[in-house]
């Protein structure tokens, strides 16, 4: 798994640092490079015969991670990135019984970025697809400590592995590059491992955090 994930990062710090010099090289803009962070709040929409009375509610995590702002025309733009994630739900059963489930992903998103003028920055708008990995977690359940995810397929794993989805951001950014931005990754897969029982888990994701392009 590390090995998966230290090539993957290193394909998309080529391909991204590749894309801004050919774009510098074109004049079609300003190519920059940002960072990002902020705090998650995230839970599972939930269904299936077999959760009739389990509840799903949001946890507390984080997410840290790199972009690259590529202009396109005018106000218009494309950000890919690659960030750490973390995702997950409280599960609440009728009979008392929670379990956590808190993991974290290794996610690639690649929005579409509209900014609109106004005062000392711009209001910007954002959508598009997400691709992510799962790298590692927890699951805590009432009246048992801590044991580590597993993911993968199957009645053994907690989630699946991949996870893809859309992500909807809007923002204000100062001239600075400094910004403050919320967001929301709607998943589009069910991550729930065991296909011979009916119940579907899909991943929800608020987010607030700042960012910064240099």
């Amino acid at each position: 798994m590390k090995k998966s994930t230290a090539t993957l990062s290193l394909i998309l710090f080529t391909f991204f640092s590749g894309f801004a010099q050919s774009k510098d090289a074109e004049g079609d803009g300003s190519v920059a490079f940002g960072i990002k962070a902020g705090v998650t709040f995230p839970a599972f929409a939930i269904s299936g015969a077999t959760l009739e009375g389990v509840a799903s509610s949001s946890l507390t995590s984080y997410y840290a991670g790199v972009i690259v702002d590529i202009p396109i025309v005018n106000a218009l733009s494309i950000q890919p990135g690659l960030s750490v994630i973390g995702k997950g739900t409280s599960l609440s059963s009728a009979g008392g019984t929670t379990t956590k489930l808190t993991p974290l992903y290794l996610e690639i998103p690649i929005n579409l970025i509209v900014g609109i003028p106004a005062g000392p920055g711009k209001f910007f708008l954002g959508a598009g697809p997400y691709w992510a990995l799962g790298i590692v977690g927890n699951v805590k359940t009432t009246g048992k400590g801590d044991v580590n995810l597993k993911f993968g397929s199957g009645d053994t794993k907690n989630l699946k592995l991949t996870d893809y989805g859309l992500n909807f951001l809007l923002g204000y950014q100062l001239q600075n590059g400094l910004s403050i931005n919320t967001g929301y990754g709607l998943g589009l897969t069910n991550i729930q491992p065991d296909a011979a029982i009916d119940k579907t888990y899909k991943s929800g994701v608020f987010s607030l955090g700042l960012g910064f392009l240099f």
